[in-house]
C-alpha cells in the first residue's frame, strides 16, 4: 500500500481544530488547508516564498500568510500525527547526500509516494516537524539550491549539513584537474586522493552536469572537459584555427596527442580515441559533416611557429634535417626546434617509415564544404542546440529552457500535420502530440541536451502520461509496465495495455539509457 505524504498532510488538516460551522468557516478552512499545502511544495510552485502565496491566496500581506501557517500548523500538528513524514526522514538520514531521484526512489520501495518536485517542500516541512534531518538542496553541480534553480526544473542534490564543503572542495579539485592536459580522468583523480566510492560518484555526476562541460565515460574511466576554461587543448584550436578553417577530427587528434607529450605532468594525458571523441561533440566546434570548424576566438603563433608553417607551406613535406637545418639558421636552438617540430600541434609527424625516416607535414585543413554541403537534418538541429547553449548565461535559464523546447519540437514536428506517436504508434494530428524526454530534463547532462535524439512524440491522450508518471517503462525498445504501480487503477489497466509493444525504429535513435529504467 502507497501512502501519500500530500494526503496524509491533507488529512491531519483536514482533521484538525480549525473551525469550519458555517459556509464561510469551511471555505477559508480549505483555503488555509490549500496554502500550507502549497507552502511545503505541493501546489502550483515548487518553492514558494509567502509574497508568492500571498497573491495567490489574495492576502493583503506576507505576514498574514506566515501567520495563518505558524498559527494552524506549526503550533497545532504533532509529528506522530505524519508518520509518512516521519518515514522519510528516517530514510533520509540513512546517506550522507542523495541524489533526488535517488531519494524518490528509496521512498517509493517504502511505499511513501512524495513528487519529486516537492522534495525541498519535504525537507521544509521535516524541518517545521522539528525532524532533525539537517540536510541542504544543491544543484548537481554542487551549488546550494535557489527559488529559481528549482523553478526552473534543474535536478537537485541532498547533502548532510557539514559534508558538503569536502565535496565542494573535491569538485574544485576536478574542476582544475584538465588544465595542461585539455581532457583529464576523474577516475585517476578519485585514486590519488582515495576517495570512497560515494564520493566519486557524486563529483563524477557534479562534472556530468556542470553548464558547459564535455564529458565521456570510456570503460571505468571516466573523462571529461570544462569548455568555458583556458586549457591547453584551446590553446591548440586558437593556433590551429588561425592557420586552417576546416579540419578533419581524426587528424588533429592525432596531432593534438601528440602535442600533449611535450608536457611534463604526472597525470595521464588522454588517447587519441578519446580526443577525436571530444572535437566531434564539443560544444566549441561547428560541424558541417564530418568536419568541424573552431567557433571561439583565434590565437596568434610564435615566430618559430611562423617559421616553421611558412617552410612547411612552401615545401608541402620535409625531414627532419632539412627542417632543422632551415630553422638553424634563422637563430633558433636545438631544445626550442625540438619542442616546435616534434610536439606541436601544428605539425603532423608521420612515424610510418620509422624513427629515421620521420615525414614533418604542416597541419592539414579540409576543403570548405560551403553551404551547399548539405548536412543531416540531425545534424542541423544538433547545431541550433550547439547554438543555444554556448550563447547561454545564468541569468537565462528559463529563457534558455523554452528556446531549446523550441528547437525540439521542430525537430519532430516541423513542417508536418500529423506523426505517429511513438510509444502507442497511432497516428495523430501533431496538435495532439508533445515533445516528451526520454530521459528526464533534469537529469540530462549538457552532451545529452545537445542531442535531438533524447526526445521523442507522445500522445496527450495517455502515452505522455503514462511515460511521465513512469506507469510504463521501454526496455529494449519494448513497453513494459510498472509492477510497482496500484494494479487496480485505470492509468494502470491502461499501461497494461500497451505491453509489449515495440517502440516506432524513428525514436529509438539516441543512447539505449536515454530511456527512464524501472524504479
Amino acid at each position: 500500500m502507497t501512502i501519500s505524504v500530500k494526503d496524509e498532510l491533507m488529512t491531519t488538516l483536514e482533521a484538525s481544530g480549525m473551525r469550519s460551522r458555517t459556509n464561510t468557516e469551511i471555505a477559508l478552512k480549505q483555503r488555509n488547508i490549500a496554502m500550507i499545502l502549497a507552502f511545503y511544495g505541493f501546489g502550483k510552485l515548487v518553492w514558494p516564498t509567502l509574497e508568492d502565496l500571498a497573491v495567490e491566496f489574495e492576502l493583503t500581506t506576507r505576514e498574514r500568510v506566515r501567520q495563518i501557517i505558524e498559527r494552524k500548523f506549526r503550533q497545532r500538528i504533532d509529528v506522530s500525527q505524519l508518520p509518512a513524514a516521519q518515514r522519510c526522514a528516517e530514510i533520509l538520514q540513512g546517506r550522507k547526500s542523495w541524489a533526488s531521484a535517488d531519494y524518490i526512489a528509496a521512498l517509493s520501495a517504502a511505499g511513501i509516494d512524495v513528487p519529486q518536485r516537492s522534495i525541498k517542500g519535504l525537507l521544509n516541512l521535516m524541518g517545521d516537524l522539528g525532524l532533525d534531518v539537517n540536510y541542504r538542496a544543491y544543484t548537481p553541480d554542487l551549488r546550494e539550491m535557489s527559488r529559481s534553480l528549482v523553478e526552473d526544473g534543474l535536478d537537485m542534490v541532498l547533502i548532510r549539513d557539514g559534508d558538503a564543503k569536502a565535496q565542494q572542495a573535491a569538485f574544485k579539485l576536478a574542476a582544475d584537474r584538465p588544465g595542461l592536459v585539455g581532457i583529464a580522468n576523474l577516475r585517476e583523480l578519485a585514486e590519488e586522493h582515495q576517495w570512497s566510492a560515494d564520493l566519486y560518484a557524486i563529483v563524477c555526476k557534479a562534472v556530468a552536469y556542470a553548464p558547459k562541460v564535455w564529458s565521456a565515460q570510456s570503460g571505468d574511466d571516466f573523462w571529461y572537459a570544462f569548455e568555458e576554461r583556458q586549457t591547453t587543448l584551446r590553446t591548440y584550436h586558437e593556433k590551429v584555427f588561425s592557420v586552417i578553417e576546416w579540419a578533419d577530427p581524426a587528424h588533429l587528434a592525432e596531432l593534438y596527442e601528440n602535442a600533449l607529450h611535450a608536457r611534463t605532468v604526472n597525470i595521464s594525458r588522454p588517447p587519441v580515441s578519446i580526443i577525436e571523441h571530444y572535437l566531434r561533440t564539443s560544444l566549441l566546434f561547428e560541424r558541417r559533416g564530418e568536419l568541424i570548424r573552431y567557433d571561439g576566438p583565434l590565437g596568434e603563433l610564435t615566430d618559430i611557429e611562423v617559421a616553421t608553417q611558412a617552410f612547411l607551406q612552401e615545401h608541402d613535406q620535409s625531414t627532419y634535417p632539412a627542417l632543422y637545418a632551415n630553422l638553424a639558421a634563422k637563430g633558433y636552438s636545438r631544445p626550442y626546434i625540438q619542442k616546435a617540430v616534434m610536439f606541436s600541434c601544428l605539425v603532423h609527424v608521420d612515424t610510418t617509415q620509422g624513427r629515421q625516416k620521420y615525414v614533418y607535414r604542416r597541419v592539414q585543413g579540409a576543403a570548405n564544404p560551403g553551404a551547399e554541403a548539405a548536412s543531416s537534418t540531425y545534424e542541423l538541429y544538433r547545431e541550433r542546440l550547439r547554438r543555444l547553449y554556448e550563447d547561454a548565461t545564468d541569468g537565462g535559464l528559463e529563457t534558455q529552457r523554452r528556446l531549446e523546447q523550441g528547437v525540439l519540437q521542430d525537430w519532430l514536428f516541423a513542417s508536418k500535420h500529423e506523426e505517429r506517436c511513438a510509444i502507442c504508434g497511432d497516428l495523430f494530428h501533431v496538435s495532439a502530440l508533445v515533445t516528451a524526454h526520454k530521459k528526464k530534463r533534469s537529469l540530462c547532462t549538457t552532451a545529452e541536451r545537445l542531442d535531438p535524439h533524447i526526445v521523442m512524440p507522445a500522445c496527450t491522450l495517455g502515452c505522455d502520461f503514462l511515460y511521465e508518471r513512469e506507469y510504463i517503462h521501454i526496455v529494449d525498445g519494448v513497453v513494459q509496465v510498472n509492477a510497482t504501480k496500484s494494479a487496480g487503477t485505470m492509468e494502470y489497466r491502461r499501461a497494461a495495455a500497451l505491453a509489449g509493444r515495440k517502440l516506432i525504429d524513428t525514436w529509438r535513435d539516441g543512447k539505449d539509457d536515454y530511456f527512464r529504467k524501472p524504479g
